[in-house]
């Protein structure tokens, strides 16, 4: 392999490595999911789901962001957070501390967010 090959090569996997490091610096502390049944659950760095516990913790030097998206038909609200229908948004928590709230369209779910 000649040297301008090889700084070529090394050239772009850093610029692969350094888009991918935007992202993950762009990602919120939390994702939260809803399906169009209703369903909300918490997305990771992967896309796995998992159903949304009662408490989330975001840990100290974390992203206090909250990003929610509602794939469902009516708007929710999930702890503090309004999600209309079918929309994507994004909120940022003021700092540490202890954020609780419960959806409007299940009464039951209660959501808190402890920020370290």
């Amino acid at each position: 392999m000649t040297t301008a090959v090889r700084r070529s090569a090394l050239a772009i996997a850093l610029l692969l490595c350094a888009g991918a490091s935007v992202r993950w610096a762009m990602r919120p502390a939390v994702e939260i999911a809803i399906d169009a049944a209703g369903r909300a659950g918490v997305v990771d760095a992967f896309g796995r789901r998992r159903a949304l516990p009662d408490t989330l913790v975001i840990a100290r030097g974390g992203r206090p962001r909250i990003r929610i998206t509602n794939a469902a038909p009516r708007a929710h609200i999930v702890g503090l957070f309004r999600a209309p229908a079918d929309s994507t948004v994004e909120f940022a928590l003021p700092g540490p501390g202890r954020y609780s709230g419960q959806c409007t369209v299940h009464p039951r779910a209660q959501l808190t967010l402890l920020v370290e």
